[in-house]
C-alpha cells in the first residue's frame, strides 16, 4: 500500500485503495479535483478541538454541531473526515474492509492518544484485533520543522530531538509508538511533509491558516471514476 498522487485539469490529491476501503487527501487545490473525478460523496467531518473524543458515524448521524477529532464507520458508503494544516491524519482500517476511521492527531491529540483509543474502541465494538488493522498517515508536519517548548516537550517520550537548545517534536514517531504499543503491526508513512511541500497548507509555515486539507474515507460508496 502506497499513496497515489493523482493528477486531472482541476489539480492534484492523494488516493490509496484496499480492497472496498478508499482514502483520500486534498491538497491545496481543494476539492475540485476530486470532483472532477467523480467523487459524490458528503463526508461527515466534526467541529474539531484537538480532544480525544471518537465517534461511530452512521448515515444519520448529523452533519455539523458536535465536538470531536475521531470517526469510526462500519457502515458501507458512508465517508468521514478530518481537517489538517500540519497535525497528522491518521488512518485506521483493515484489510477486509470492515472499519474505516480517521482521525485528528496534533500534539494535544496525540498527548490524548487518540489513535490508541479509536483502535481499543474498534476492537471493543468489533473484535478486530489491532494486529490486524493497518495505520496510514496522511500529511503532517516533520519533526525537523516542529520546534516546542519544554511546556510540550514535557509529555512526550519517544518524538524529542534536542539540538542546539531547541527541541523537536516528531509527531508521526510518537503516534506510531503509541500504536505499536496497542498491537497495530503495519504502517503506511506520510506522502509528504506539510511544512516543505507546496501541495499542502502548513500552519508553521504559512504563520496563519491559509486553508485546510481534507483526509477522507470510507468503504464502498460512489468514489469516482477509479473505484
Amino acid at each position: 500500500m502506497k499513496w497515489q498522487l493523482v493528477e486531472n485539469p482541476a489539480g492534484k490529491y492523494f488516493r490509496m485503495k484496499t480492497g472496498d476501503t478508499v482514502l483520500f487527501v486534498t491538497t491545496t487545490d481543494g476539492f475540485a479535483p476530486l470532483r472532477a473525478d467523480g467523487f459524490k460523496e458528503k463526508p461527515v467531518n466534526l467541529h474539531q478541538v484537538h480532544s480525544d473524543r471518537v465517534f461511530i458515524i452512521n448515515r444519520y448521524f448529523p452533519q455539523e454541531g458536535v465536538d470531536g477529532d475521531g470517526l469510526i464507520t462500519f457502515e458501507k458508503g458512508v465517508f468521514v473526515a478530518v481537517k489538517t494544516a500540519d497535525c497528522y491524519p491518521i488512518f485506521i482500517l483493515d484489510k477486509d474492509s470492515k472499519v474505516a476511521s480517521v482521525v485528528h492527531a496534533g500534539w494535544r491529540g496525540t498527548k490524548a492518544e487518540i489513535a490508541r483509543k479509536a483502535v481499543r474502541l474498534i476492537k471493543k465494538l468489533r473484535g478486530i484485533e489491532p494486529s490486524n488493522l493497518i495505520a496510514v498517515f496522511g500529511p503532517g508536519i516533520s519533526g525537523e520543522h516542529y520546534e516546542v517548548g519544554e511546556d510540550v516537550a514535557r509529555f512526550f517520550n519517544h518524538g524529542l530531538v534536542r539540538k542546539d537548545g531547541r527541541i523537536f517534536l516528531d509527531l508521526l514517531k510518537e503516534n506510531i509508538a503509541q500504536l505499536e504499543g496497542e498491537g497495530v503491526k503495519e504502517f503506511v508513512p506520510p506522502p509528504g511533509d506539510t511544512y516543505s511541500s507546496p501541495l499542502f497548507y502548513s500552519f508553521r509555515r504559512d504563520r496563519m491558516i491559509k486553508g485546510l486539507m481534507w483526509s477522507i474515507i470510507g468503504i464502498g460508496g460512489n468514489h469516482g471514476k477509479n473505484n
